[in-house]
């Protein structure tokens, strides 16, 4: 689509990619992404530069790999930096629509980011009708909310 598009508001939307979540999940998504864009893909197309793609990672935490300790923390943040990946700590969504989402930071300010490609690799939490459910039915349900089942 970025190929194509004869905007270049819209084709830097469609090349910009928002990983929600700076744990194991979203930095190894956001080191992918950045190494399609920057290596893989960058000769495969005439009318975009896929290593000017835009690629951020946003978290609520105040450390990428926060649960790993600080200099692994620190070391993985380097390296996505160093790989043109934007880190963007104390970062909530607070919206997400078709074509970006509003971002509220921990200082108050509030920012709109046009992306088409949005992935959530942050915590997730179940809908409330898992527990309905799992009480109607006896069955349990995990810390985070979701129906457990059985193996079959």
């Amino acid at each position: 689509m970025a190929e194509l598009t004869e905007s270049e508001a819209e084709r830097r939307s469609l090349t910009t990619f928002v990983i929600v979540g700076a744990g194991p999940t979203g930095v190894e998504m956001a080191g992918q992404i950045a190494e399609l864009t920057r290596q893989t893909l960058r000769r495969s197309f005439r009318r975009v530069d896929t290593t000017k793609s835009r690629i951020l990672v946003l978290d609520g935490a105040s450390a990428v790999l926060a649960p790993f300790g600080s200099k692994l923390s620190v070391a993985a943040r380097r390296e996505l930096e160093r790989n043109g990946v934007e880190v963007r700590l104390g970062a909530l969504v607070a919206d997400v629509d078709a074509n970006g989402l509003e971002v509220r930071y921990q200082d108050g300010r509030t920012e709109r980011i046009e992306a088409s490609c949005k992935v959530w690799a942050a915590g997730v939490q179940a809908s409330p009708l898992g527990r309905t459910l799992a009480e109607q039915s006896g069955a349990g349900v995990d810390r985070a909310g979701r129906v457990q089942v059985n193996p079959d």
